[in-house]
């Protein structure tokens, strides 16, 4: 009888692992306009471009310093081609220079390759990785690759071939286009796995299996800890915490489910980035399969697709893109702009009115935290924010400041003093191993064997470390001081190649948002609509912009392009960025755009250019049509009434438009009681019915939203563009609650000064403190900015009984508060009532 287990048997490769890189042909015309030899190796042609690039580096340099570079681009080369990696580095140098023809910005590299002097001279990187010390090592070494010659062909070990993360801007998708047709058959993405783990795993269990709520799940959840940033193994967890153990007791029907679900497939999908690159034809060589975009995915996850071809992340960073258009609008070179010690860049820090919105990496919350307390004054310590907002890092944070710690000791005080005497990075790892006697190779072993926590090699390395301080002329106690800087740091020490070349990458930003303001906005604008959330990236920009002097203008029929653009010192909303428009509606939009003589020629423009009463209405409730004074809410219910007609009705509706000054309705129920000559009704009972019947919801929710008409069109503002530019909430509201404040005052007030503001609440939550007190912690937004709102279980019953309930996200609220600085405590809130509707169906709801 048939067993599938038994007679199920594993698959042999020969060779697992190795893995032959693809074909890499330099095409005719990239050597004919380098001026290089058709037949040239690859080899040598790497070396004429990095010649090239130093040309412009040589004449700065000393005699000695020239010998430096040379000895190391040698070293460099050599060790590329000793490990058959030149085919690698050629194919990564291909792909950038594509990208250069398209158009695009690359910005200063990503990963440990930013330490190769070969990929700086090439252009790969913009990082002088010797001026910055930055090791080749840590990118590639004879310890960190191997290689086979199998039947006169080079194989290399699929997880140890050199890694390069290639960010290609808005030029991705062409790229990958074109890499698909130049390795047809031999190229897909990688396939991604989800499973279940940790945390999230265990509040899922517990909620399906006992059914308790969103809350108490999450307050279990949050009993795994975290350390330097990786969530503590939940089967670990009743021996760290006598309260997660309690938990576990009294639960082990869930607490065993979650550890058997453990590492189970939870999901499959591609990778966002990966795609796997082939000498051989993928159809027959590895599994493959479809995913929902139709596109070809290789049925290995990442960790196991380098067993068998090459692996390529091709990335495409909004950052770059936007650059790439700031560029073109500026009369500054990019690649010219000098950032270590810029003070367009620097006094930003110092200033203390940092804005962080578009900054690369350091508008992120914690970063942007660290950057505002570090205030660096140089690229190196621009670098060194990067390393520090990391989790395991940040305990460091306030020495690192104060400026004040010892050197553990002098032989490693040279290493340590340039980030203040904290080992940050694990280049600085590995300068302490070479201090006392170790080569960089064996260095970056003892670094990656420390990371990895592998017993064996740990105990091994650690009496290595003793044994060659002992070689060297060092005592003991130096062997101790290097082990444990070793230990502690590995749990969070950063990689200085990638947070160097990530810190020029914010440096820049930031010189470009202060130096070219209406350029940067402008872009960062533009690069909103491949945002997940689009409106609320515009809505966080326009509060920037007052602190420039720019206004976000209000999108115009006749002045707005499709995009957003620069008009008279400000910018000007584009029309595809209005809410509901899609890309086919732009397509009509064009033949639409025109002045019109009537609302009526507008609407039947509209019609005829193809467009929806649903765009229709988003165009004039978003102010777009400024050739009428009719109040929007009135000129939708127009639109739609006129949508309801026949085109015969259409017509004589215009013949009575200067009669009764184009109002539509009065025009309407008069047509129903006249007639024309031959004595007919010019509109039939029945169909006047017919027309009042389909015209009611309209008329409805025209009186709910012309009952406040500055909220209306406050509301239509925001749903629709992301901010308001008519009213703020304060001008809204002003007119019946006296003092209020805006969210930027409030932030300026003193310490238990009472305040009240008119906002929007962005998101709120319920939560517990440990003390088992609940309490909701609010964000808060108005015009002016966002703010951190606390209710606290006390006000709870009050608030319910002025409101019938608690604030819930979007809602308008009046809080009366008092300031405790960085947040606020709330006493008395009311929630705005009033509803705008946007649509007929939101009526029944």
């Amino acid at each position: 009888m048939f067993n599938f287990i038994e007679d199920f048997k594993g698959y042999d490769f020969e060779n697992f692992g190795m893995v032959r890189l693809p074909d890499v042909h330099i095409p005719e015309d990239v050597l004919k306009k380098n001026n290089l030899p058709l037949d040239i190796s690859h080899k040598n042609f790497l070396l004429e471009l990095a010649r090239v690039g130093f040309k412009a580096k040589r004449s700065k340099l000393s005699p000695e310093r020239i010998k430096e570079y040379g000895d190391r681009i040698k070293n460099e080369i050599e060790l590329f081609d000793e490990l058959g990696f030149i085919d690698y580095v050629t194919l990564v140098w291909l792909v950038y220079n594509k990208a250069w023809e398209m158009g695009a910005y690359t910005d200063f590299g990503r990963g440990s390759c930013a330490g190769s002097l070969l990929f700086y001279l090439l252009g790969i990187t913009k990082v002088d990785p010797i001026d910055k010390s930055l090791f080749f090592e840590r990118f590639v070494s004879r310890v960190r690759a191997k290689k086979k010659i199998i039947d006169g062909v080079t194989y290399l070990q699929g997880d140890l071939i050199a890694d390069v993360d290639i960010n290609l801007g808005g030029v991705r998708p062409q790229i990958i286009e074109w890499l698909m047709k130049e390795y047809n058959g031999k190229m897909s993405k990688i396939l991604a796995l989800g499973t279940f783990t940790g945390k999230i795993l265990l509040k899922d269990v517990y909620k399906v299996v006992e059914e308790v709520s969103e809350d108490e799940a999450k307050r279990v959840a949050d009993m795994v800890e975290k350390h330097a940033g990786i969530v503590e193994n939940i089967e670990k967890m009743p021996d760290k915490s006598e309260q997660f153990k309690k938990w576990a007791n009294q639960h082990s029907k869930v607490f065993n489910i979650a550890l058997k679900l453990r590492d189970l497939l939870r999901q499959k999908s591609s990778h966002a980035s990966g795609y796997l690159l082939s000498f051989y034809d993928l159809n027959g060589f590895v599994p493959l399969e479809l995913n929902k975009e139709k596109e070809l995915v290789a049925g290995y996850d990442m960790s196991q697709i380098c067993n068998f071809a090459v692996k390529l992340d091709l990335l495409g960073l909004i950052s770059n893109e936007i650059i790439q258009d700031i560029a073109q609008n500026i009369p500054e070179k990019i690649d010219e702009i000098e950032l270590d010690t810029n003070p367009i860049v620097y006094d930003q820090f110092q200033n203390g009115q940092l804005l962080p919105y578009g900054l690369y990496q350091i508008s992120a919350e914690t970063a942007y935290k660290v950057v505002n307390k570090v205030k660096p004054k140089n690229i190196g310590e621009l670098s060194d924010v990067n390393a520090i907002a990391r989790p395991g890092a940040l305990a460091y944070l306030d020495g690192y400041v104060a400026g004040n710690a010892e050197s553990p000791h002098e032989v490693f005080s040279p290493i340590l003093k340039e980030t203040r005497n904290f080992c940050l990075y694990q280049e600085q790892m590995m300068k302490m191993a070479t201090a006392i006697g170790f080569s960089l190779d064996e260095s970056e072993i003892l670094r990656r064997v420390v990371g990895k926590k592998k017993i064996h090699e740990v105990q091994e390395w650690k009496e290595k470390i003793y044994k060659k301080c002992e070689e060297n002329g060092f005592s003991t106690n130096i062997g101790d001081i290097l082990w444990k800087i070793l230990d502690d740091s590995s749990k969070y020490s950063f990689n200085k190649s990638h947070s160097c070349a990530t810190a020029y990458l914010s440096a820049l930003t930031v010189y470009l948002k202060y130096k070219y303001p209406l350029q940067f906005y402008t872009a960062c604008l533009k690069a909103t609509k491949n945002l997940p959330t689009p409106l609320e990236d515009i809505a966080a920009i326009q509060k920037e912009l007052a602190f420039f002097n720019i206004k976000l203008l209000a999108p115009d029929i006749l002045k707005s392009h499709t995009d957003f653009a620069i008009e008279d010192g400000n910018i000007r909303f584009g029309i595809s960025s209005i809410k509901g428009i899609s890309e086919n509606t732009l397509a009509k939009f064009a033949q639409f755009k025109k002045s019109y003589d009537s609302k009526f020629d507008f609407f039947d423009a509209a019609k005829n250019a193809g467009l929806s009463i649903g765009v229709v209405s988003a165009l004039i409730q978003s102010g777009c049509i400024s050739f009428t004074n009719v109040s929007r809410p009135l000129l939708v219910l127009e639109a739609q009434t006129y949508n309801i007609l026949t085109d015969k009705e259409k017509r004589t509706v215009k013949l009575f438009e200067r009669e009764y000054d184009s109002a539509l309705l009065k025009i309407i129920k008069e047509l129903s009681t006249r007639k024309d000559e031959d004595g007919k009704p010019l509109l039939k009972e029945t169909r006047f019915a017919t027309i009042k019947k389909k015209y009611e919801p309209y008329k409805e929710i025209y009186k709910q939203n012309s009952g406040n008409s500055k909220f209306a069109s406050w509301f239509y503002e925001t749903y629709l563009l992301g901010f308001s530019y008519s009213y703020s909430l304060r001008d809204i509201f002003n007119e019946h609650v006296e003092n209020l404040s805006s969210i930027a005052e409030a932030k300026n007030v003193q310490k238990e000064d009472k305040v009240k503001i008119a906002c929007v609440v962005d998101e709120i939550v319920l939560s517990k403190s440990k003390k088992g007190n609940k309490y909701y912690k609010a964000i808060i937004s108005d015009e002016t900015g966002k703010h951190t709102l606390f209710i606290f279980e006390q006000v709870f019953d009050k608030i319910k009984e002025q409101n019938g309930r608690m604030p819930i996200d979007k809602d308008v609220i009046i809080v009366n508060s008092i300031s405790k600085g960085d947040t606020l405590f709330g006493n008395d809130i009311w929630i705005q009532s009033d509803k705008i509707y946007m649509k007929a169906s939101e009526l029944k709801e």
